[in-house]
């Protein structure tokens, strides 16, 4: 040997060696992750969501002459098929709109077809309504009476709400109930 130069032995030269090969397959390994990343964001094309929401919505329509109430019905104003149900709020309120507490609630006939009274309290439309469609008359008529008590007058509201048809399930997981007349299991 040399005087003057100093020459590792051999192991540290193979340990030097791997050490450099295994940074340099490092440094190609991230280059081409990120090669293949930066193609892949300039490549993909961009996904359109065609999911388009539609709406169910109702309202009640009838006729009503300040002292009789008829053709109550429901129209589905919503833009797919739909479940309707709806429930009759009567009361006797006086001149300033407060329920007269001196008085039991009136009842009303809801003597119409088609129509079923469920144990939830709710008169269920006996199957599908389609868009713009209408359900038979929940009332086909009932006389406002006014009470010689308090002055009350007799007030009578129906508040509906729809739901969609497809699928059964959706009335069933929101109402617990699909009417009879439809796919679903009504009961």
């Amino acid at each position: 040997m040399a005087k003057g130069k100093h020459v590792a032995p051999p192991a540290k030269r193979k340990s030097k060696k791997s050490l450099a090969l295994i940074i340099a397959l490092a440094l190609v390994l991230t280059a081409a992750i990120g090669g293949t990343i930066a193609y892949l964001i300039d490549v993909t094309t961009e996904v359109v969501n065609v999911f388009e929401p539609t709406e169910v919505k109702c309202r009640v329509a009838e006729d009503f002459d300040g002292t009789v109430k008829s053709n109550v019905r429901v129209q589905n104003t919503g833009e797919i098929d739909a479940y309707i149900r709806a429930t009759v709020v009567a009361n006797w309120v006086n001149a300033d709109g407060h329920v007269c507490a001196a008085h039991e609630a009136p009842v009303v006939n809801c003597d119409g077809t088609g129509w079923k009274l469920h144990d939830d309290g709710y008169y269920y439309y006996i199957g599908r309504v389609a868009p713009e469609g209408f359900t038979s008359n929940l009332i086909e008529r009932c006389t406002l009476e006014t009470s010689e008590v308090d002055n009350c007058t007799m007030q009578v509201e129906i508040i509906a709400s729809a739901i969609q048809a497809d699928p059964d399930n959706a009335a069933l997981e929101a109402w617990g109930y699909v009417p009879k007349g439809s796919t679903g299991s009504g009961s």
